[in-house]
């Protein structure tokens, strides 16, 4: 695949990415896989034109959540690998209570806890995210 149009795209839409990236950190097995490129998307606008570009173009694309269940395989990631990274924010409204995918199952435990909320305990002890 020919990552040129892609590259263009990014840098026009200010949108971050990094080449030959080791996945290591990104799997909680810490298996060594490159990926030729890598974006992290902080908004959810920036996501819905990337996603609309790459389906467009037939693009293959991964999107990582916190890599607790992810395994790779191959030593070299050609499909684009995208990890979507909001800022982290919690909103309690009467009962009802809206948390980005990314927060970790333990942070929002830890968090209902301190702020008075019950039964839920159960989640600081799944790895992961809400998302995941």
């Amino acid at each position: 695949m020919s990552y040129n149009k892609l590259i263009k795209f990014l840098n026009y839409h200010s949108i971050q990415f990094e080449q030959d990236v080791n996945l290591i950190k990104y799997n909680s097995l810490k298996i060594k896989s490159i990926s030729k490129i890598f974006i992290n998307v902080k908004s959810i606008d920036k996501l819905r034109t990337l996603l609309s570009f790459l389906n467009e173009h037939k693009i293959k694309y991964f999107v990582l959540g916190n890599g607790s269940n992810t395994l790779f395989v191959d030593k070299i990631i050609k499909q684009v690998i995208i990890k979507y990274e909001p800022p982290t924010k919690t909103i309690i409204n009467n009962s009802f209570l809206l948390v980005d995918s990314n927060m970790k199952n333990y942070t929002l435990s830890s968090y209902l806890c301190k702020n008075g909320f019950s039964n839920l305990e159960f989640l600081s002890v799944i790895p992961g995210s809400i998302g995941g």
